[in-house]
């Protein structure tokens, strides 16, 4: 079962996405940058990032610039490199992934 992956600053923002998808028989989940882990990335088939991540507090709290991701451009690069290099873990980069519906046809198809 294809499983979509929401990564947004406001979680609510994409909840009618998300429901829609899981409708169409798609797990689907939307999480705050804050509250991903390695295990959301290897779960997921499709990551999908906010390109503005505007409401991340802890992020805007460090001193260190070179981990904080200006937008969601910039996070998904990383979350890219971190599926890339956990590939002896059995992940692999979503967008190398196809996202099909229970009938097996892509979904959108």
């Amino acid at each position: 079962m294809p499983s979509i992956l929401f990564v947004d600053d406001d979680p609510e923002d994409v909840s009618r996405f998300v429901d829609s998808l899981a409708r169409e028989g798609a797990e689907a989940k939307a999480l705050h940058p804050q509250d991903l882990t390695l295990d959301d990335l290897a779960s997921a088939s499709l990551v999908l990032v906010d390109s503005r991540l505007e409401d991340w507090p802890e992020r805007d709290a460090l001193t260190q610039i070179a981990l904080k991701p200006i937008n969601g451009k910039a996070l998904a690069a990383i979350l890219r490199a971190h599926s890339v290099n956990a590939k002896g873990t059995g992940l692999t980069p979503p967008a190398a992934r196809r996202v099909r519906n229970r009938a097996g046809r892509p979904l959108g198809a």
